[in-house]
């Protein structure tokens, strides 16, 4: 459901000079947005002023929103995070790649990353679904997601659970 995890897993992929893309073009212009308003309201210019800032920006912006929305400009911020702390005084080239991370475009050479609510309906030859602690409960919507997750590979499906971390 959050988009943040896959930025950092995006930009391994590239730091490794392997292409990726984040699915998702309405996202990368939700966060130009964002980007836009921390620095023309909040004056906001480098990962500095976004770190000393972000906590009450967050708070202001969340305020009298329903839970759910709260958890998605959370996401946002951590994602404007991933991306400042790659180049702490450069907000031009976070936006550069927001632009070329978040797409629906898909490039046929590029590692797509994708929430599964953003896959649904889609389908590739191979899917890895990189499971998070969170998706393994009994509700419904989690049984749906499952099954999503389960059936968008046409030859291959290789599931990566999280390491088990020590007390």
């Amino acid at each position: 459901r959050f988009n943040a995890p896959l930025v950092d897993i995006a930009l391994q992929l590239i730091s490794r000079n392997i292409r990726a893309q984040i699915r998702g073009r309405s996202i990368g212009d939700g966060l130009l947005k964002l980007l836009d308003k921390l620095q023309n309201e909040h004056g906001i210019t480098n990962y500095s002023s976004f770190l000393g800032s972000y906590r009450s920006i967050v708070a202001e912006m969340c305020q009298n929103k329903s839970a759910e929305r709260k958890k998605d400009i959370v996401d946002n911020f951590r994602i404007i995070h991933v991306l400042l702390r790659q180049s702490p005084d450069n907000l031009d080239r976070a936006r550069s790649t927001i632009s070329s991370l978040f797409s629906d475009d898909t490039n046929s050479s590029s590692a797509v990353l994708s929430t599964i609510h953003r896959f649904k309906g889609l389908e590739d030859s191979h899917i890895i679904w990189l499971r998070a602690d969170g998706d393994n409960g009994p509700e419904q919507s989690e049984i749906n997601c499952r099954y999503v997750a389960c059936t968008r590979a046409k030859d291959r499906l290789t599931i990566v659970r999280p390491k088990q971390q020590e007390d």
